[in-house]
């Protein structure tokens, strides 16, 4: 029965170090190894916070089995206010797992994160929110189609963390997870999600409660902690569509998050600097709007929002 809170160093192919601030709770009985990360996307602050307030709020003797926290993975894209990309080498550390140790500083920082913390997980809770430009509403993404018992595993973490709408990457996809941390914690046999709760840069306190409550009743589920756990209603999409611009310009968006969209429907339209209509956005399948940049700066092939579709 312990708690520890330190910085874990790495080298990485650069030369510049990697950090992780982690805290490890064991619990005073046997039980689950539960690994909480967040700030793998250094500006979704609610998540940030969230894992810091739980790793207080945890007790060895309230605890059975494990839990550790990384509350902020990439320290560098936190410390630089850095959305979705490091800026060391320009990639989205949440692509690139499992990662590599002969490429570049992200791809080191995955490969640490899956090999050490991982694959020694029974469960993996990967909090996230909304970056610096995006508006969303909650939404919690898991993967399925490796093997049945972790589509279950991850299922349950699902129904319980009270998120209530759910997406899959699925295995032989498009959108197979390749690269994420629920993916490649899929085909190593760990269920694992990542919840979407918060955005366009803000720290507000519903959104971190949002996650410590979800994070609070999965660990009741699971046993880790005492108490009685509620299962939620969940509405299943099968599938989340990314919308990109063909082209850069100023965005104008004809839609809100959480609306409803038919084929074809306008999403919004790319403005060049004169004003001239570039292009027109629309939505390539009947869906829900689960989120949308809310910055109107696109480059080309930049991330416009992403589309629940049933």
């Amino acid at each position: 029965m312990s708690k520890t809170s330190e910085i874990k160093k790495y080298k990485s192919p650069c030369g510049l170090e990697i950090c992780f601030p982690v805290t490890k709770i064991k619990g005073a009985n046997d039980g689950p190894k539960v690994l909480i990360l967040a700030g793998i996307h250094g500006c979704e602050y609610p998540s940030i916070v969230a894992a810091i307030r739980i790793s207080q709020e945890l007790k060895p003797e309230d605890v059975s089995g494990e839990v550790t926290i990384i509350p902020i993975c990439n320290v560098q894209s936190f410390e630089k206010r850095t959305p979705f990309l490091c800026p060391v080498d320009g990639k989205n550390l949440n692509r690139v797992f499992p990662g590599n140790l002969t490429g570049t500083y992200s791809d080191a920082m995955a490969y640490y994160l899956y090999q050490d913390f991982i694959t020694k997980a029974d469960y993996l809770i990967d909090l996230h929110g909304g970056d610096m430009v995006e508006k969303l509403e909650p939404f919690i993404i898991y993967h399925e189609g490796e093997n049945q018992e972790t589509t279950k595993g991850a299922r349950e973490i699902v129904d319980y963390f009270g998120i209530p709408r759910a997406v899959c990457t699925r295995h032989g996809t498009p959108r197979d997870g390749a690269g994420s941390t629920q993916g490649s914690a899929a085909r190593a046999g760990i269920p694992g999600v990542v919840t979407e709760i918060g955005g366009i840069g803000q720290l507000d306190q519903q959104s971190v409660d949002g996650h410590l409550e979800g994070i609070r009743n999965v660990l009741r589920h699971f046993k880790v902690l005492k108490g009685e756990a509620v299962k939620h209603d969940v509405k299943y999409y099968s599938e989340l569509v990314l919308l990109y611009t063909p082209v850069a310009g100023i965005f104008y968006r004809a839609v809100e998050v959480s609306d409803t969209v038919k084929k074809d429907q306008k999403v919004g339209h790319i403005e060049d600097y004169f004003g001239n209509i570039l292009a027109e956005i629309k939505a390539p399948k009947d869906g829900r709007i689960f989120y949308l940049t809310s910055s109107p700066s696109m480059q080309k092939d930049g991330l416009l929002g992403g589309l629940g579709v049933e």
